[in-house]
């Protein structure tokens, strides 16, 4: 997708996606994560795919023996634990304020 100004924005990718892209570079095969993830490997080859889409970038080398990080799938692989961090930390300070002020 585009902004105004024509440059490539991410929208609404969820965070599971994420989590998954993490477990095929952890795992180097489709059918490990997904096994990990208790998906479909079709269901985590479509959710890489749409990844893949959103960032514009492959970030999977498909061989006969499972998959390695691109170059740009490094890239990513360094910042991706950042994003779900941050998410994490809100959700858990948000729990944390509701109970204490309960």
């Amino acid at each position: 997708m585009t902004d105004n100004d024509g440059s490539d924005i991410v929208h609404n990718i969820d965070l599971a996606i994420i989590r998954n892209f993490i477990a095929v570079v952890e795992t180097g095969s489709l059918t490990l994560a997904a096994r990990r993830a208790m998906k479909t490997t079709a269901a985590l080859s479509y959710q890489i795919g749409l990844l893949e889409d959103a960032l514009g970038q492959k970030l999977f080398r498909r061989n006969g023996r499972g998959m390695t990080p691109s170059k740009e799938g490094n890239q990513f692989l360094v910042k991706a634990p950042f994003l779900l961090q941050v998410y994490d930390q809100t959700v858990n300070n948000k729990k944390t304020k509701k109970i204490v002020h309960a």
